[in-house]
């Protein structure tokens, strides 16, 4: 077995949102929640699979999705993310992902906000703010339909 070979397709317990009546001031990173499926993205070589968080196998379900990430120039790769169907506002749907198979007209999306492992590298005791570095890169000439998750501002402490 090759360096990070176990972890090509070894399921990962993805961390869960945690709601908050207010938002923590300091040195934090905030991102949209989107209205999707949550799934883990597993490249290796040009097989790819997008599994839930519930191990549900999406491969047979977006093959848009699946293309566009066997085009990504890792050999492999560990990504987290979130399947959404955008409404004509560009906004997330969930009614609209639930039908996606009946309306393929839908514009789908893969939000990435995570990587695990890149070509054999356990990435996960690295710094987020490295995390995502790397994953900006990996996806800078990924088709459209493979997407960063924005971060936003997070607020600062008052002085």
């Amino acid at each position: 077995m090759k360096q990070g070979e176990a972890a090509n397709f070894a399921f990962i317990e993805p961390m869960k949102a945690l709601r908050v009546q207010e938002l923590p001031v300091g040195d934090w990173l905030y991102e949209l929640k989107f209205d999707g499926y949550r799934a883990l993205a597993f490249k290796a070589g040009k097989e790819v699979r997008l599994i839930s968080r519930n191990r549900t196998n999406f491969d047979n379900d977006y093959p848009l999705l699946i293309d566009a990430l066997k085009s990504l120039t890792a050999k492999q790769a560990t990504i987290d993310g979130e399947i959404a169907a955008l409404d004509d506002k560009g906004r997330s749907s969930f009614q609209l992902l639930q039908s996606y198979g009946k309306a393929k007209k839908t514009p789908l999306v893969y939000y990435a906000f995570e990587l695990l492992f890149l070509d054999g590298a356990d990435l996960r005791a690295r710094p987020l703010v490295e995390r995502r570095k790397l994953l900006a890169r990996l996806l800078k000439k990924a088709p459209d339909h493979i997407r960063l998750s924005e971060e936003l501002q997070a607020p600062r402490k008052s002085s």
